[in-house]
Formats: structure tokens, sequence, C-alpha cells
């Protein structure tokens, strides 16, 4: 938060950082009593619903964002009758929020893991999932 609030004071903006708890800070988010807040976004499945479901007018988060045409789009989008037109209309609603700017994108997410060369089924994936179905151990291979 200091760094970012740095980078703003070059520009002219002026900024107050609130240090509060995770609890207090989720509250201030869901209820939208914040003019910037800082939160983390991750894709718990791989779809861009993961995404869009969050900015949704009826979600009442997002600082009281709300785009009645984008929330139609994810609609069409969750009722189409092939994959290719629900990716095409939720690549619409992505772009009618976009054009918005309900949140800036600051910080990218880094994901790391050590992994064993004995495990098997190990897929690096930008979601962070690893179902431990698929992964086994292999002691045949070396350390």
């Amino acid at each position: 938060a200091a760094a970012v609030a740095a980078d703003w004071a070059r520009i002219g903006v002026r900024t107050q950082t609130i240090a509060r708890s995770p609890a207090d800070h989720a509250l201030a988010v869901a209820r939208g009593t914040f003019e910037l807040a800082v939160t983390e976004r991750s894709a718990p499945f791989d779809s861009p619903l993961a995404f869009l479901t969050p900015f949704a007018c009826r979600a009442n988060g997002a600082g009281g964002y709300c785009n009645p045409g984008a929330d139609a789009l994810v609609t069409a989008a969750r009722a189409a009758p092939d994959a290719t037109t629900a990716t095409t209309t939720l690549g619409a609603a992505e772009a009618a929020m976009v054009a918005d700017t309900p949140m800036i994108a600051l910080f990218a997410p880094v994901r790391w893991a050590l992994v064993s060369r004995q495990v098997t089924g190990w897929t690096a994936n930008a979601a962070g999932q690893h179902p431990l179905a698929l992964l086994g151990i292999d002691r045949q291979v070396k350390r």
C-alpha cells in the first residue's frame, strides 16, 4: 500500500492508508464503504465467470458498480446453446465492464510451488489448482 501511495503521490494523487483487520476489510469491501480497496481475486474455477460475477449488479459489492448491459450478457452466456457462443458472449460482457473500469489491476499474482520429481500428475496452471486425486508418488524416481 505504501509503494502504491508513493507512486500515486508522484502524479498528484493524495491517498490515505487505513490499516484494519482482514474481517473489517472484507466487511468494508462487501458494503462498498471505500474509495479504493485492495482485494485479491483468483479464479476458484476455470471460467471468466469467476471474475465477472463479483461485479454483477446483484452482488452489491465492487464499490456499488453496476452495469445492467454486462449483466444481461452474462445471463445470456449462461443460457447459450454451446461453449463457443457462451465464450463470445462472456467476452462481450468483459469488454463492457473493462470499458467502465470498475477495478484497476495493481498486482499480478505469482504462483509457485516446489514439487518433487517423485510427484506424478502435477500440472502447473494459472489457477494454482492441483486436485489430490490426480497426484501420485513414484518412489522409483530419484529425488
